[in-house]
């Protein structure tokens, strides 16, 4: 969370930015920056009448908006440990 987005402007910054303007406490567990590709979000809700509890971010190398929405919805389901292959330990 001590990553800069721009410069002086940290991960945290906008997530305590964002709980300031929305009177709620968002968490935020992992993240990664997109450099390039097509990028997709899925949100998942719980319940209708509720916000949406789990986000996720997709990119892929080229605009799929059905798989996009496919995979996204897999990668809320399964709630993985890692962001990419380099991450998991040997």
């Amino acid at each position: 969370l001590a990553s800069e987005i721009e410069a002086g402007k940290t991960v945290q910054a906008y997530v305590d930015e964002a709980n300031a303007n929305l009177g709620e406490k968002i968490v935020l567990d992992r993240f990664a920056q997109f450099s390039g590709g097509y990028v997709a979000a899925y949100m998942h809700r719980t319940m209708p009448d509720l916000p949406p509890q789990i986000g996720v971010l997709v990119e892929l190398d080229k605009e799929n908006a059905e798989v996009a929405k496919d995979v996204a919805q897999h990668i809320a389901a399964f709630s993985p440990k890692y962001l990419s292959r380099e991450d998991v330990p040997a």
